[in-house]
């Protein structure tokens, strides 16, 4: 028998965000949080450690809406991020020393638009009540 090898195309949209950017699948949280911070935020990673304790939300959003096939599940993804203890603090909610949902959807957008398209009931220029 004769092994046929092919080549799958992307199925998560972390999958998907890193193929558009030609980076490797290990690197899609970091640049994904170095993408969707507010700036605030920014400054605060120029200050920690990358790797700092503080983005464990953030990053922890991240890595589930990285999962995500389709725009499908965004908004609950948006809701466990919003009721994380760690957000309710005044630096991340007013400050906002933190990523920003829309932004992340955005990226969504960007990467999924064509399949966003397909969808039943999801116009492109949709955007989940954040």
């Amino acid at each position: 028998m004769q092994e046929t090898s092919f080549q799958t195309k992307p199925v998560t949209f972390s999958e998907k965000f890193c193929t558009r950017r030609h980076i490797p699948l290990t690197d899609y949280e970091n640049e994904m949080l170095r993408v969707s911070l507010y700036f605030p935020g920014r400054l605060v990673r120029l200050v920690l450690n990358r790797e700092a304790s503080y983005f464990a939300p953030d990053r922890e959003f991240i890595r589930a809406v990285g999962k995500l096939p389709d725009v499908h599940g965004f908004d609950a993804e948006v809701w466990a991020y919003t009721i994380n203890p760690e957000n309710s603090r005044f630096h991340r909610l007013h400050l906002k020393m933190r990523v920003s949902a829309k932004k992340i959807y955005q990226q969504m957008r960007e990467i999924l638009g064509p399949d966003l398209a397909t969808l039943p009931g999801v116009l492109v220029g949709d955007v989940p009540p954040i």
